[in-house]
């Protein structure tokens, strides 16, 4: 059997290290026209609710059924790794001030989504250290829409989401809460 010169050695691991880098690219698009939402849409007919994300983003959705916690949970990702762009948790009201447990002083807000307000603040986990997330929480219907993460691509994906009730009444001419229905 032959020995493999030095010279092909080295070209062999250089070309296994390359293959392995290549392999190893962020998660972000070179496009950023990829980053924008209404790539994809999800719907929950259930609850009566739409939203659209990037394209690039992995859905999770875990429908949860017990005595202490029911609702579902629905999670964007970017590929290859656990790193939470955009979570949906939904609530009973009874959960609001558990949900507020780490909010940072001084970071409330008021905010609209799909024509309803809700509430926004910031958050700090004590597993995140100096790592602030973005909450919004949003009642509707006797339950709570409780939205949480972070960066621009949040703030996108929580401007698309609508319930679709109200997207039939936009179409038709009148606005959400109207007296008129």
């Amino acid at each position: 059997m032959k020995r493999m010169s030095f010279s092909r050695c080295v070209l062999a691991t250089l070309f296994f290290v390359i293959s392995f880098f290549q392999g190893c690219k962020t998660p972000e698009p070179r496009d950023p026209r990829q980053s924008i939402p209404k790539d994809k849409e999800y719907y929950n007919e259930a609850l009566g609710f739409s939203l659209s994300y990037p394209n690039l983003l992995n859905l999770r959705v875990e429908e949860k059924e017990g005595a202490d916690i029911s609702g579902i949970i629905l999670k964007l990702q970017y590929p290859g790794n656990d790193f939470t762009v955009f979570e949906l948790i939904t609530r009973p009201v009874g959960w609001r001030e558990g949900l507020r447990k780490h909010v940072v002083e001084g970071s409330e807000s008021r905010k609209e989504i799909d024509g309803l307000e809700a509430e926004g603040f910031d958050i700090r986990l004590p597993v995140d250290g100096e790592v602030k997330r973005k909450r919004v929480i949003l009642e509707h219907m006797s339950m709570l829409y409780v939205f949480t993460g972070r960066g621009k691509t949040f703030d996108e994906i929580l401007q698309s989401f609508a319930f679709i009730d109200n997207e039939k009444e936009k179409q038709a001419g009148r606005h959400p809460g109207d007296a008129s229905r």
